[in-house]
């Protein structure tokens, strides 16, 4: 049985229901996120809660429009720096430490439909990624922020429709998964992709293709402990775990 350590009203007292979670292990340091809120909460070797921070939709985006869809911690910083989806509001890259008014380090659109799911490379500190609206998947180089010409290195029409989640492997930082409401899940590698930004990749690129699934798929998550399974969870309640196919197996290890 699993019994419940603590539990919070993070954002009770605001309109909106609680849509994410994320906890930063090496720091103990969780992002509670709640529609056009989102609160950081330290978890004490007690196993108590204790509210550090809140920051609204102004704080992150610098307007009033939209929702926080997911916000992940960076794997790369020791829980001080995190970076959040706000469909149309685009996503922004936020610094802890600094006061609110000047931890908004980037924001961007991404996408021109909204931005769906954000995430980290776990092998570099400077690579993410992003998902959309319109179907497609972006992989950034945050070293190139700022700059006139900012444009994603890979472009990819990932999904039919809206690309919901992407996750990167954790031992394979070039590899990530992908799903959405297509009802498949795709894994990409990045070491077998042109990286040209003027060149938008087809689903045809991908690595490995999953249709298990006949509704959307709202998330994907790698194993910790075996770097060749993945999970998945749709709309209509269905949960699988696979592991990926031999060859791919082999080429991730021979790479």
């Amino acid at each position: 049985e699993l019994g419940i350590l603590n539990h919070t009203a993070c954002h009770r007292e605001h309109d909106g229901f609680a849509s994410h979670v994320d906890i930063h292990s090496a720091s103990d340091r969780v992002l509670g996120v709640a529609s056009q809120r989102l609160q950081i909460l330290h978890l004490l070797p007690d196993g108590k809660l204790a509210a550090e921070s809140t920051y609204n939709l102004v704080d992150l985006s610098g307007g009033d429009k939209g929702t926080i869809s997911i916000s992940r911690w960076s794997l790369h910083d020791q829980g001080k720096v995190f970076m959040s989806a706000m469909g149309k509001a685009g996503c922004s890259l936020i610094d802890v430490r600094s006061s609110k008014q000047s931890s908004r380090l980037f924001h961007w659109s991404a996408h021109t439909l909204g931005v769906r799911c954000v995430d980290f490379a776990p092998h570099s500190s400077y690579i993410l990624g992003t998902t959309g609206e319109d179907g497609s998947l972006r992989i950034w180089d945050v070293r190139k922020f700022g700059h006139e010409s900012f444009v994603p290195i890979l472009d990819i029409q990932a999904h039919e429709h809206v690309a919901c989640s992407l996750r990167f492997n954790p031992q394979f930082g070039h590899l990530f998964a992908s799903c959405g409401s297509d009802g498949v899940v795709r894994l990409w590698d990045m070491n077998k992709l042109e990286r040209d930004s003027k060149l938008r990749l087809e689903m045809s690129r991908a690595a490995c293709t999953f249709p298990d699934h006949d509704d959307t798929i709202n998330d994907i998550a790698w194993s910790r402990g075996d770097a060749f399974s993945l999970a998945s969870v749709s709309y209509d309640g269905r949960f699988c775990v696979r592991s990926l196919p031999d060859d791919l197996k082999y080429s991730l290890l021979l790479s």
